[in-house]
């Protein structure tokens, strides 16, 4: 006999089910497992960083030729060679990142990466002992000459402080500008970075964080500290490395962001305002293919209300929990088409993508948003001013985007945007949520990996030589882990077969979302849900209906929040569409030719 431990109040869990393995736990334990994680070892691929430590920037030409002293600017995390040592001959012709400028000691930093001879190791060398390494190409596996170990950067703690009981409107900037914190009561917060890291990034990283080792996290603790005292002199100096690299990333990328914005809001790229198409978007989870969407959606729709009114719907991400950004790519995902490129066309891909800047929130108080300078950068175009038909190009039918939600566990998904030229279902005016597979991912679940390390477990798939052990719904260790890891998430639709899609259901909350009131950045932050005390599972009350009071901000026939114009002539109401500006009219008429006649005589007046 088995002793079953969770409550069957809900009808969730039926010993004599489980007994006789016709419960949702049982069929989801031995249903074929088709969400298997991709990780694909090519230049292009958003999954690289799952395998080995290399980014855009080592696929195209370096800044500079060769390595001189003092050129920390231009040298940092750029891919050097050894040679000409004498101590250490075994090293020559290895490959590592330039470091930091040792100004009294006339030598670079150099980290050779683990799988490169003699690493990972990190040593001081003279510039004459440096010479830039060539750009990596297509077939960059051939050149790396892996040794079998494990490539790939560690994941990143950052703790660091925040004043308690004071409202912030970004955590990153409060970081930067207030170093030592010593006059402020402050409460720690830390969060765990699973993405990839600058080139840049890795080796100030490597400078200031605890010595890494292959099963561990890199782990720094960001300000509070008194330069003062002997025993935070050194904790305070490596704060301020890697305080000073944000700002450095901040200004550079701050300067890049206003010319991007320019550039792009000034440019006809775009689709024209009086001819308002649609798009589809097709949504896939990078690393779980299996996990899709297709959504339509109007072209004049911001990217702040894409995110969080649209995609967090339809994928089930929480809206205003976490950060998030977007940027075109330029490769669609597809492995044929990398097959057909010649290396001068994937470093071009490559340049394109260095040129262009993120899109997100200007602001943010979610604790993820630390690690933006890691890889995203100093600084992002603003979501809120930038729509679709400002990124689709005039001369493609297609474009491809890059959406990365939560800055910790790094959910990125390739977007592919493409025109759609069919007429939305009755009633659609903004978006539509076409199709999907597969559930979303639970928050906070430590990313891809770690997700599909539970999913495994709970499935019973495990490869051999895991520590962890098998678990079936007949063990309590399996409901412990079903509820802590997947059904207690505050993202998690259904207590049931949670990892199951429901259309209709993503579609209801794209219904809701919609018509909600538009999230500001500056509030992120945790969202706690309440529990049911009978089963010890989440418990959702019913939400307070929103009252949207100012007119200029909802449709005045489907109150939808999303993609709005107001009325031309007294600015007064607002409407998402055509059709409902001509529909409501009628109602409208009197009232606006009053406003309008009122506002005309007031600027008369003056």
């Amino acid at each position: 006999m088995y002793e079953v431990t969770i409550s069957d109040t809900s009808n969730l869990c039926s010993i004599r089910d489980d007994f006789d393995g016709s419960n949702w736990a049982w069929k989801f334990y031995e249903k074929d497992n088709r969400m298997t994680v991709v990780s694909e070892f090519i230049s292009l691929s958003p999954t690289l960083y799952y395998s080995i430590d290399l980014v855009e920037t080592d696929f195209v030409d370096p800044p500079c030729n060769s390595v001189e002293p003092d050129n920390q600017e231009e040298l940092l995390g750029v891919r050097v060679q050894l040679r000409g040592l004498v101590g250490r001959k075994d090293l020559n012709g290895a490959i590592g990142r330039c470091g930091t400028w040792q100004k009294e000691k006339g030598r670079y930093q150099v980290f050779l990466p683990s799988y490169e001879k003699g690493g990972p190791f990190k040593f001081s060398v003279k510039p004459t002992n440096l010479h830039i390494a060539k750009p990596l190409e297509k077939d960059f596996v051939k050149d790396l000459k892996m040794n079998g170990s494990d490539g790939k950067f560690s994941s990143v703690i950052l703790a660091y402080t925040t004043p308690l009981g004071k409202k912030l409107k970004s955590n990153l900037d409060y970081v930067l500008e207030n170093e030592s914190f010593l006059n402020e009561k402050c409460g720690v917060v830390n969060d765990i970075y699973y993405g990839p890291v600058s080139a840049e990034a890795q080796v100030i990283l490597l400078t200031v964080c605890m010595s890494r080792s292959s099963n561990s996290s890199l782990f720094h603790v960001l300000g509070n500290f008194d330069p003062k005292k002997a025993k935070s002199k050194d904790a305070f100096e490596k704060s301020q490395i890697l305080i000073n690299f944000f700002k450095m990333t901040k200004e550079r990328d701050t300067k890049k962001v206003k010319e991007f914005e320019l550039n792009l809001l000034a440019s006809t790229v775009g689709i024209d305002d009086g001819n308002v198409e649609w798009l589809k978007l097709s949504v896939s989870l990078d690393g779980i293919s299996s996990i899709t969407r297709e959504i339509i959606v109007r072209a004049d729709v911001s990217l702040n209300s894409l995110h969080n009114q649209i995609l967090c719907p339809c994928i089930g991400w929480s809206e205003n929990y976490h950060c998030y950004a977007f940027r075109r790519t330029y490769f669609s995902g597809n492995l044929e088409e990398i097959s057909k490129k010649t290396n001068d066309e994937i470093k071009e891909i490559m340049r394109k993508r260095l040129a262009e800047c993120w899109i997100g929130p200007k602001r943010s108080v979610a604790i993820d948003v630390i690690y933006q300078p890691l890889y995203i950068g100093g600084a992002v175009a603003d979501d809120k001013v930038i729509t679709l038909k400002h990124l689709f190009p005039t001369d493609s039918d297609t474009m491809s985007l890059q959406y990365v939600c939560d800055f910790g566990d790094w959910w990125s998904h390739t977007i592919n945007v493409s025109k759609y030229d069919k007429s939305p279902p009755d009633g659609v005016s903004v978006a539509h949520l076409i199709s999907g597979s597969g559930a979303c991912p639970p928050e906070d679940s430590g990313g891809v990996m770690n997700y599909m390390q539970v999913v495994s477990q709970l499935k019973g798939t495990l490869p051999k030589g895991e520590e962890k052990k098998l678990l079936s719904p007949a063990n309590q260790e399996w409901w412990k882990t079903m509820n802590d890891e997947i059904r207690s998430r505050p993202n998690i639709q259904r207590v049931s077969q949670p990892l199951d899609f429901d259309l209709e259901k993503s579609r209801s909350k794209l219904s809701i979302a919609l018509r909600s009131k538009r999230a500001k950045s500056s509030e992120a932050s945790l969202k706690f849900r309440a529990h049911d005390m009978r089963t010890g599972l989440p418990f959702e009350a019913p939400s307070k209906k929103q009252v949207l009071k100012d007119p200029t901000t909802f449709c005045a026939v489907c109150k939808v929040t999303v993609g709005l114009k107001l009325c031309s002539s007294c600015k007064s109401i607002a409407f998402c569409c055509r059709e409902h500006q001509v529909a409501f009219w009628p109602k409208h008429k009197a009232e606006c030719k009053k406003i309008s006649k009122s506002t005309k005589s007031g600027k008369s007046r003056k």
